[in-house]
């Protein structure tokens, strides 16, 4: 026979689970109704109480991966890093940000933000009071000559379902809208493939192309070879592709145009680390 202490004690585990899945999708109806900044600071607000009541066991390891880098080329500067964000970071990010997924935002040259036909995945800023957000924005600026963690945007998950797709697009922004923030300019993005079950739904540069019958075979693991017309870097679980988004002159580079290719069957799970210039006082 049931004890009614154990009784209870499952009644109240029950209730608890509901009462927080409720939580849950109210808050993210909320996010929903905000702009980027205001969802960006509702949602660290949860991911620090999320933070600090997982356990140790829980959370992965902050070990440093033993990733691998390729220079594809030089202007822009575009390079490949293999396994940069281990298994269990990976697993780890893909629970922890699939709760705070909304549909994504566009941001035109006058500052307005809106949904848009070019954008249709759904993604979610992860802050850096996550240990395992920190741990992997720090792995980014270490890579990037210990660049200062004030100048790394939070960690943004992105998720494209079946069909879904951003056609192409910079990441850098227009002089004048930086100029009406009063702040700085995207100097780099990583975009690191979280999982993906999908075919051909990589990341594609239009106005940059390589001939890879000239390069060595090895290659055709990490981008479409057989495409000659733009470079293509293909979906590979953990591994990232680094790219400059600024000339020397600190104006966006017109080469860096990209497109997160249309999902045809399945699903792509990445996250972007984007990387400010630095700037005094800021």
């Amino acid at each position: 026979m049931v004890k009614a202490s154990t009784m209870s004690w499952v009644l109240t585990a029950i209730l608890a689970a509901f009462l927080g899945e409720i939580f849950k999708q109210c808050f993210s109806a909320m996010l929903a109704q905000h702009s980027t900044s205001t969802r960006h600071w509702l949602a660290e607000q949860w991911q620090q109480w999320h933070s600090g009541a997982q356990t140790e066991s829980k959370m992965p390891q902050c070990y440093p991966p033993a990733y691998t880098t390729r220079i594809m080329m030089f202007d822009p500067f575009v390079m490949h890093v293999e396994n940069f964000i281990t298994a269990e970071e990976r697993a780890y990010l893909l629970d922890f940000g699939k709760q705070f997924l909304q549909p994504s935002l566009v941001t035109f040259d006058n500052g307005t933000e809106v949904r848009d036909e070019q954008r249709t995945s759904s993604t979610a800023f992860l802050g850096k009071s996550d240990p395992i957000v920190e741990c992997i924005l720090q792995r980014a600026s270490e890579l990037q000559g210990y660049v200062g963690l004030d100048q790394m945007e939070d960690l943004q998950i992105t998720s494209y379902a079946e069909s879904q797709q951003y056609r192409p697009h910079y990441d850098w922004f227009a002089e004048s809208l930086v100029n009406s923030m009063g702040g700085t300019n995207r100097a780099s993005t990583f975009f690191v493939t979280l999982a993906a079950d999908c075919e051909n739904c990589g990341t594609q540069f239009p106005r940059l192309n390589v001939d890879w019958t000239r390069q060595d075979p090895r290659w055709c693991e990490f981008v479409e070879c057989g495409n000659l017309e733009s470079l293509t870097v293909n979906a590979v679980p953990g591994s990232a592709v680094f790219w400059r988004n600024l000339r020397d002159d600190h104006f966006g580079n017109p080469k860096t145009l990209h497109a997160g290719l249309p999902v045809p069957n399945g699903s792509k799970t990445g996250v972007n680390i984007w990387t400010r210039e630095w700037a005094p006082g800021l």
